[in-house]
């Protein structure tokens, strides 16, 4: 066996890992490993322990005999190759998913591949949630040549997932792989495995699970126009499988596994379990051995997916450290946000906030599903959207159903059935219109019929307020509010209503709208509504400012919603029926013998009228017999603090209050915790994130969930409550620690006024930042020829302001018109005939004179030398060829350019090739390249240089 020089991600390992504890006793159990001469170890392998961790496409689980992405995503099995404190190296266990390594076909290294660039943003947000993709640790990667075949050494990475090395699966001493490299005909099943399903499904694999199949590594073969590939019998191919091949995908992650919820044990994987070695060929080569190269693109080619980013938000720690590797500065909110795409775009931001003195209807509702996925139900303009989203939020199925009437009211998800209430003006009002309906459908959204609901003194439905439901042995109880018809006064008055609906019938059995006084349930105005049973009374919340002038809570029998009892929570200051109450109510709830409620309020009996507001919470017994009101913060009018309506989400142990909280311009979501009588038992916790109209929800395995829509498909947000103190905000980010890339660096000038805009992409670390959420983009000097520029400014998270330039190039520069050269060029680099301007007073007697342009291909580049510069590197020089604008070079083991030619990009004249072979001679030659209007020319090769490398 041939003792390989060991390659290494930087900074992953520089000297043999010991094995150490993470997690779990059977994830404990160390790994026997076998070693390479001089490792001193020489047991035999035989396997590699394993975790489940992230989610993707396998197997077929809705039962249609195919597997593919109407399936649910399963957890995947990687095997650990090695770890180092609470860092492991991953590999997926079987063949995820198959594809081309470019699609292009003449040319590519890893860090230009597409697989690269879909392993690293489409499988990325496919397999892991927001909270996986913080333990993925971003890796400097090197992909060398073989040292016995040459080989391509490639541009150094950064990658969040990555295919394995050359290297990497020859590595005895760390990875326990067989060292038996380089030909076809040495197999080791140490490096085999299956497709999934999923992958078997895939066009160019084989469509079983059991035989062992192809798979790529990132390495460039002999000609960049080859990648490797490990075999179906676990030999390696160094040359001879184009990149335009379909073959199997196995990623690989460095993952941070302290967090244990995070991930579970998969058993051990035992070398004597992994297929069989097989023949030579995989799936790549048809029965004849040819290569096919197949018309057909993979699936995940037409999934969009942004360029993969070379900067880092984190490092693999060194092998001497066992601390978590640092981070940027607090990006705790990108833990738990997760952007959707093909949602219904809608604008609930904040919408939980009153407008102006009143609530309004709720529009947005989210619920988890029996199988733990979640359904977003959001009334907009043109309908009601019902939308199915997986567990990590990535959008299943949709539906719409049509309004029944022009005005939405509500939904409710009642034990067996779905509502939804509509409404409508009665401007003329007519006891003859039907101003509600309440309509029930079946859990899958079939109509199943309606209770229209009509001469009920209302001329707006809905009006000024919102609308609560509950239900109790078969009746749907609806509170609400409405516009009446005009009284002795002349005036329309805004007060609340109730309902109660026989589910089987559809018919509504009890109605209270008439004008009366708290005993009856009427309270006017009313603001907002809220209704809860314990199955034998109804207790009723509403916000009045007028009769009463309070926060005013109602008990009555649910036979009976016209005969109540009251209790004031809190009384409100000013004048009877002046609708500014200095006051908001956010949330109700019904918990044993207690009623719990959650709003903000000035300070009723203060002088202030328009003062300062804080949260406060009331404590009120089922008899009514007492009522307690807290605060819950103790803001003064210096501290600027303006604060939202909160919501009230039940939880074990008490309720989540949540609100949003502005101050100098920005905003967050504040957080705290209190038991059922109205303490304050954790928090507040202050996070990057926004409220809306959309309740928040625990769901069955304690998260907090809920989402935001702000002109976009849906934000959701997802928090662990048992650690919320995880997601806190700190500080924001300056632009300077971000990385600002425009669509377009250059512009040639055409003289038409145009206004040139290059599209930026500003990232921080790993997370591309949202325009007009995240920053501003400001244009400037961007109509003329010279340098442009893009001025970012930080909004929300981030602050502060970046620059970036960009150049208008000179009409002369690139033959296009100009005071000194008028006239019209078309197609430049073709001779031409271009008209000559006469003047108008020559026009009727003089013919037109023509001139002959002629563009002229650039130049060959003389004075090319290359010297070894440095340690396994050579600098290429040349004399800078006029109009060019960039320059080829080329370098290659051979002075037929046949032997790992790469072609590289220089805009001066020189060019630097790094991490080459001592004593290897290489060949080196540069051509210029100019162009204007979409044509594209070429000068010459320059003639060949070449350089041994010495040290």
């Amino acid at each position: 066996m041939r003792n390989k020089k060991k390659q290494f991600m930087s900074l992953l390992l520089a000297t043999v890992i010991g094995l150490s504890a993470i997690g779990t006793d059977s994830f404990n159990q160390e790994r026997r490993i076998v070693r390479a001469a001089g490792c001193g170890v020489t047991e035999k392998q035989d396997g590699w322990e394993s975790i489940y961790f992230g989610s993707y496409w396998q197997n077929d689980t809705n039962g249609d005999g195919v597997a593919d992405q109407k399936d649910e995503k399963q957890p995947i099995r990687w095997r650990v190759l090695n770890k180092n404190g609470n860092y492991a190296l991953l590999l997926s266990d079987q063949i995820l998913d198959a594809g081309k390594f470019y699609a292009g076909g003449d040319s590519a290294t890893w860090a230009s591949s597409d697989v690269r660039n879909w392993l690293n943003t489409t499988f990325y947000n496919t397999a892991f949630n927001t909270r996986e993709q913080t333990k993925i640790v971003v890796c400097s990667l090197e992909t060398k040549g073989d040292e016995d075949t040459w080989g391509i050494t490639t541009d150094s990475t950064k990658d969040k997932v990555f295919l394995l090395s050359y290297q990497d699966v020859c590595n005895t001493c760390e990875y326990g792989f067989d060292d038996a490299c380089g030909t076809y005909s040495i197999g080791s099943n140490t490096r085999t495995t299956t497709n999934t399903a999923y992958t078997a499904g895939k066009a160019g694999m084989y469509s079983n699970t059991t035989s062992a199949d192809t798979w790529w590594l990132r390495n460039s073969g002999m000609l960049e126009e080859d990648a490797y590939v490990v075999l179906n019998n676990g030999g390696i191919a160094i040359t001879g499988n184009p990149v335009n091949v379909i073959a199997g995908i196995r990623p690989a992650i460095y993952v941070n596994l302290e967090d244990t919820s995070l991930w579970s044990a998969g058993g051990r994987i035992l070398v004597t379990e992994l297929p069989e070695v097989g023949d030579v060929n995989g799936s790549m080569w048809d029965a004849s051995g040819n290569l096919p190269i197949s018309n057909q693109l993979p699936d995940w080619y037409t999934v969009p997916g942004g360029d993969v980013s070379d900067t880092t938000e984190t490092e693999v720690p060194s092998s001497d450290s066992q601390e978590t590797p640092a981070t940027k500065v607090n990006l705790a909110h990108l833990t738990f946000t997760k952007r959707t795409e093909g949602g219904q775009v809608s604008q609930n931001q904040s919408g939980h906030d009153y407008e102006w003195n009143w609530s309004s209807v709720v529009s947005s509702y989210l619920e988890e599903t029996v199988n733990g996925n979640f359904q977003r139900v959001e009334a907009c303009a043109d309908g009601i959207y019902i939308e199915n989203y997986s567990k990590d939020f990535v959008k299943k199925d949709s539906k719409k159903i049509d309004m029944e009437l022009p005005v939405f009211g509500g939904y409710f998800s009642g034990s067996q059935y779905n509502f939804l209430v509509f409404g409508q003006e009665n401007p003329a009002e007519s006891d003859s219109v039907e101003v509600v309906r309440v309509v029930k459908y079946d859990k899958n959204w079939n109509y199943l019929g309606a209770c229209p609901i009509s001469a009920v003194n209302t001329s707006i439905p809905f009006r000024a307020g919102s609308l609560s439901m509950t239900e109790t042995d078969g009746v749907l109880y609806i509170h609400t509010c409405h516009q009446m018809y005009k009284s002795d006064d002349g005036l329309n008055h805004q007060a609340n209503m109730t309902f109660s609906i026989e589910q089987s019938t559809m018919t509504a059995v009890q109605k209270q709208y008439s004008v009366w006084n708290i005993s009856g349930g009427y309270v006017s105005h009313s603001f907002n509504q809220f209704i809860e049973t314990d199955g034998t009374s109804l207790y009723r919340l509403d916000h009045g400012d007028a009769y009463p002038r309070s926060i005013v809570l109602t008990k009555c029998n649910k036979n009976n919603v016209q005969s109540c009892s009251n209790i004031n929570l809190l009384d409100i200051a000013g004048n009877i029926g002046d609708n500014y109450t200095g006051v908001s109510v956010g949330g109700f709830d019904l918990n044993g013998n207690r009623m719990i409620a959650v709003g903000n309020s000035i300070n009723q009996s203060g002088a202030d009228r328009y003062g300062q507001r804080n949260l406060f919470v009331s404590i009120t017994d089922t008899n009514l017999s007492g009522t307690s009101l807290m605060w819950l913060t103790d803001y003064v009018a210096g501290d600027g603090i303006e604060i939202g309506n909160p919501y009230l989400v039940s939880c074990n142990g008490g309720y989540y209050v949540m609100w949003e909280e502005k101050k100098d311009n920005d905003i967050l979501t504040k957080i705290i915790k209190i038991d059922g009588s109205g303490n304050i038992i954790e928090g507040a916790y202050s996070i990057y994130a926004r409220l809306s109209d959309c309740q928040p929800i625990i769901t069955s395995d304690n998260k907090l969930v809920w989402y935001m829509t702000a002109n976009s498909s849906p934000v959701f947000y997802q928090l662990d409550t048992s650690d919320l103190s995880a997601y806190v905000h700190s500080e924001k980010v300056d632009l300077k620690d971000c990385t600002v890339t425009l669509s377009q660096n250059s512009y040639e000038y055409n003289a038409s006024g145009n206004v040139y805009q290059p599209i930026p992409t500003v990232k921080y670390g790993d997370y591309t930042m949202i325009p007009n959420q995240d920053y501003s983009v400001l244009y400037s000097n961007n109509y003329y020829p010279g340098t442009a520029k893009v001025t970012i400014t930080g909004k929300g998270f981030f602050t502060g302001t970046k620059e970036v330039s960009f150049e208008i190039v000179n009409p002369s520069k690139s033959g296009q018109p100009s005071e000194a050269n008028p006239g019209v060029i078309v197609n430049p680099g073709k001779t031409t005939t271009t008209q000559t301007t006469t003047s108008s007073e020559d026009k009727k007697s003089a013919a037109p004179s023509f001139q002959t342009t002629a563009m002229v291909k650039p130049s060959t580049p003389a004075s090319v030398k290359a010297k070894n510069y440095k340690k396994k590197a050579l600098k290429v020089t040349w004399k800078k060829v006029k109009n060019a604008e960039y320059y080829q070079v080329q370098i290659a083991g051979n002075k037929r350019f046949t032997k790992g030619k790469k072609t590289s990009v220089s805009y001066s004249g020189s060019k630097s090739f790094k991490g080459l072979k001592k004593k290897q001679t290489y060949y080196v030659r540069v051509r210029a390249v100019s162009y204007s209007n979409g044509n594209v020319y070429y000068s010459k090769w320059s003639t060949v240089k070449k350089c041994k490398i010495k040290r």
